[in-house]
């Protein structure tokens, strides 16, 4: 399976350690959204697309099974996300 785009959606205020959102995009046939990028005291960190269950525990909606795959999405997002705040337009607010 490869990862064929990644987009990324930074938050303008984030949300305690909450700063983007990510969308994947595997073998141009299927888009995975709401992949979360946090701040940690470890530094960043990229959360599984998730919900609320009514007892405020959460639930990944999505696992890979293989290790591989899961850090090839994380490496590729946190690189997408460290692309994304280093964009001009970022940095400069324009």
């Amino acid at each position: 399976m490869k990862i064929t785009d990644i987009r990324i959606q930074l938050l303008k205020q984030p949300k305690s350690k909450l700063l983007a959102f990510a969308e994947i995009t595997l073998d141009d046939q299927l888009v995975v959204k709401d992949f979360q990028i946090f701040s940690s005291d470890r530094g960043l960190f990229v959360g599984m697309p998730s919900k609320k269950l009514s007892d405020g525990t959460w639930k990944e909606l999505i696992f890979p099974i293989e290790t591989e795959l899961a850090e090839r999405i994380k490496t590729s997002v946190l690189r997408a996300y460290e692309d994304e705040v280093q964009r001009p337009e970022v940095l400069f607010g324009n």
